[in-house]
This record gives structure tokens, sequence and C-alpha cells, in this order.
């Protein structure tokens, strides 16, 4: 049975979660699972658990350009700088 939810509704997020929770423990080096998981807190307005997932993603997938150009897009204008640096 497909069911329909709505982006903002609370269901949606606890799916969502749960998927790419199950999908991150199946593939925990795969950056892609780690940056949607952090985007999903982001959309779901929950900035520490995305802050959470974001150090964790950096710990596995350290060699990976995705989730630190995620974490430079997403810092504030004055961690640009620093964050930058740190990439290259």
């Amino acid at each position: 049975m497909v069911q329909k939810f709505k982006k903002n509704s609370v269901v949606y997020y606890t799916k969502a979660r749960s998927l790419l929770e199950l999908a991150r423990l199946k593939n925990p080096k795969n950056p892609r699972l780690w940056v949607e998981a952090i985007r999903l807190e982001r959309r779901a307005e929950n900035e520490k658990m995305a802050n959470s997932l974001m150090a964790k993603a950096l710990q596995e997938c350290p060699d990976s350009g995705l989730p630190l150009a995620d974490n430079i897009f997403f810092c504030g204008k004055a961690e640009h700088k620093p964050k930058s640096a740190d990439a290259i």
C-alpha cells in the first residue's frame, strides 16, 4: 500500500529518516546518503541533528568532497574562508 505524505508532516520526516538510516547502515561510506540525511534535517529545521550528522559524515567519508562542499555552503559567511582552506 502506497501512502502519500505531505512534505512538512512529521510522518514524512520520520519515514525519510528511517530509510536513510537503514541505507547508511548498509553503506556507511556513501557520502550521498550522508548529505541527503543532513539536508533532510535542515529541511525539518533540526540544525542540531544536521550538525551532528555532518560531523559523522566528515569522519566516515574524509576523502569525499560532497560533505565538505555541503558543509562550506551551509556554514556562516565568516566561516567560509577557514573551511575552504581546510578543504584544500
